[in-house]
């Protein structure tokens, strides 16, 4: 259903006053600003915690980079190639403020994020899919963002069951649920968004089979770079299992365009153990390793603290390139 709804509508640019109206809707439906949208009670701080869930980042990318929008963009916009780290921090830094962040960070985090996806606009520069050579793109777009929006939210809830336990299906429906605040946060219509979690696995399903989505020469290009990038240390250890667990973890059409290997039964087997392995040694890591600290800094602050611990705010500094996602006040103490 709701792949007829965006072959059948035209492009649909999310407003200023589109945006502002969905921002005062999640806002006042947040009950404790100072826990954020969601809170330490919700599935959302419950999943979004766990480092574990790196291992989707791969996945969610390149299913991102699939519509031809968002690998143009980041082709002609992006700077990431240049400065892989900087994006790295960039991007972690703006889903946690969304995620983890106090009402006011979210709300001033969201209104910049818009008005940075307004700017960016731009022409396929190939066809691709459905999509003509000179077919103009623009990143505020609500079909776009709200597939990068349902990369991240199946990931999620797959790698967090193979790495942390299997979810009930109320589980499942409340994540989400809660979901839909995030969406908020983008301008995303309500009318757009699938109304349970059975009929987001239908409309995900429906995507990978469109012409809506279709591996362009830009989106190859881009990840090939994310399997060797070599400016970021830590890429050098991961690189080959994250290739090989991504190469599992994409539907078939997606893992034959990036050029991936079909999974033998031998990798296979590696993939299963590479998940069992994480689930029993994440599970034994000290907190703050198991857990992404922006989460921690959270807690820390709902628990009054002017600043987060010194161990969170270093570690924050892997994550976000600095030392606190919500800035101290001036007269802070350390």
């Amino acid at each position: 259903m709701y792949i007829r709804i965006m072959k059948a509508t035209k492009p649909h640019a999310i407003s200023d006053d589109a945006l502002l109206a969905r921002l005062e809707e999640v806002a006042g439906r947040t009950l404790d600003p100072n826990a954020g949208i969601f809170g330490p009670a919700s599935m959302t701080w419950h999943l979004g915690r766990h480092t574990s869930l790196f291992w989707g980042s791969w996945r969610a990318v390149l299913l991102q980079l699939a519509h031809p929008w968002v690998a143009n963009a980041v082709c002609q916009h992006s700077h990431f190639m240049e400065d892989p780290l900087g994006r790295f921090h960039r991007t972690f830094s703006t889903m946690f403020k969304m995620t983890f962040g106090d009402l006011d960070t979210a709300l001033t985090t969201a209104r910049g994020l818009h008005a940075m996806h307004t700017r960016i606009q731009g022409r396929i520069a190939c066809p691709a899919g459905r999509f003509k050579t000179g077919t103009r793109y623009q990143a505020n777009e609500a079909h776009a963002l709200f597939w990068v929006q349902a990369t991240l939210i199946d990931t999620t809830v797959r790698v967090f069951e193979q790495t942390v336990r299997p979810l009930k299906a109320e589980e499942k429906a409340r994540y989400y649920e809660e979901s839909k605040r995030m969406l908020c946060l983008f301008g995303i219509p309500e009318d757009l968004v699938p109304p349970d979690w059975y009929q987001f696995q239908a409309y995900n399903r429906d995507m990978w089979a469109s012409d809506t989505l279709s591996v362009c020469e830009s989106a190859r290009a881009s990840a090939d770079y994310l399997f060797r990038i070599r400016q970021m240390p830590a890429t050098w250890v991961v690189s080959a299992p994250a290739r090989r667990v991504t190469s599992v973890m994409l539907p078939p059409r997606f893992r034959m365009a990036y050029g991936l290997p079909d999974p033998t039964l031998h990798q296979r087997c590696h993939y299963a153990r590479t998940m069992r392995w994480t689930r029993r040694s994440f599970a034994r890591l000290p907190t703050h390793l198991r857990y992404a600290t922006p989460y921690l800094e959270a807690l820390q602050r709902l628990e009054g603290r002017d600043r987060a611990r010194p161990i969170t705010r270093l570690m924050n500094r892997v994550w976000i390139g600095k030392p606190e996602l919500v800035m101290a006040s001036p007269g802070s103490q350390t």
